[in-house]
């Protein structure tokens, strides 16, 4: 700040300092107003007092103006401090005017780098949800076909097990024929000694079929001596009888019950439709035969499907 001239210090010693009554302003607009007041009391050391003061608060908030008053030796006149009060300004509108070029080429280069950094973040994003949409989508594609097959394979597998629950009503109308029943049960009873081979053995039929089997024994065991050249003793087990389930046929067995031979009908049946189920399936559904399948076993007259049950027996 600047000092007052020693004659004002020591004018203003025992003088009454001016104050500032009236409403509420700026502090600057009261220092105006306190040099209006001088003004019109005509205190020369005042208005002074009061103009260093103004000077000095320009100074202290501009640091420009400030360096300029430090460097100047003598009062200039008014035009010059307009003009360098003028180049001034244009000079801090101009560095203004660079800085905020600066401010926004840098806020610019920064608002590239984060988009950038961001697109990259959401190009890698939307990568990756296409990639587990896609994979989402081929499982639940696989999904569906394995529900469609096991439901086509099932019903494949109701139409055949529908078929093979006709023959066995077949068989079983069959059965009824008296003549037939004792031709069935006779090859039953000498396939199940041809693969017992004892020279002792128990045999086991239904209760129902006590007599057909006395009858054929000796005919079974004379068959039994032509074919392997040796004798064997057939006796009827009448304690145990087969149940009703096994839907007839024959059950032998050692004397000390270590072999047992099961040569029911449900078995052979049984045995029947593992053997022709492909070719079941290759009539009815055209199903691809299993390469190791020769071509004769091959059904493809579809007449002979009528015929299946009594081939099958």
């Amino acid at each position: 700040m600047y000092r007052l001239h020693r004659s004002a210090r020591r004018s203003n010693i025992n003088r009454k300092p001016l104050t500032y009554q009236g409403p509420v302003v700026s502090s600057r607009k009261k220092l105006v107003i306190l040099f209006l007041q001088s003004c019109t009391v005509q205190n020369f050391y005042g208005m002074r007092a009061l103009r260093d003061r103004i000077q000095s608060n320009v100074v202290e908030r501009n640091p420009n103006v400030r360096k300029i008053f430090q460097t100047k030796v003598k009062q200039t006149p008014s035009n010059d401090n307009a003009e360098k009060l003028k180049v001034m300004a244009d000079y801090i509108e101009q560095d203004g005017c660079e800085k905020a070029n600066e401010i926004d080429i840098s806020a610019d280069e920064e608002c590239r780098i984060i988009i950038s950094h961001r697109s990259t973040s959401v190009d890698e994003h939307l990568e990756k949800k296409i990639k587990q949409t896609l994979k989402e989508d081929v499982l639940e594609e696989s999904k569906t076909r394995l529900q469609w097959r096991l439901h086509f394979l099932c019903g494949k597998q109701a139409v055949v097990d529908h078929l093979l629950s006709k023959v066995k009503k077949r068989y079983e109308n069959i059965m009824k024929n008296e003549q037939y029943r004792k031709s069935i049960l006779a090859k039953l009873m000498l396939q199940a000694a041809l693969k017992i081979l004892e020279p002792t053995v128990f045999l086991r039929v239904q209760e129902e079929d006590f007599g057909l089997a006395q009858q054929l024994i000796p005919c079974v065991q004379e068959n039994y001596s032509k074919v392997t050249g040796l004798l064997m003793t057939i006796i009827l087990d009448k304690l145990y009888p087969l149940p009703t389930e096994t839907g007839g046929g024959v059950q032998l067995r050692t004397p000390d019950n270590r072999i047992f031979v099961n040569n029911l009908v449900t078995r052979r049946i049984e045995l029947c439709i593992a053997s022709v189920h492909p070719l079941i399936r290759t009539v009815l559904f055209d199903d691809v035969i299993h390469p190791l399948m020769s071509e004769g076993q091959i059904i493809l007259d579809h007449d002979r499907l009528s015929e299946f049950s009594e081939c099958s027996l």
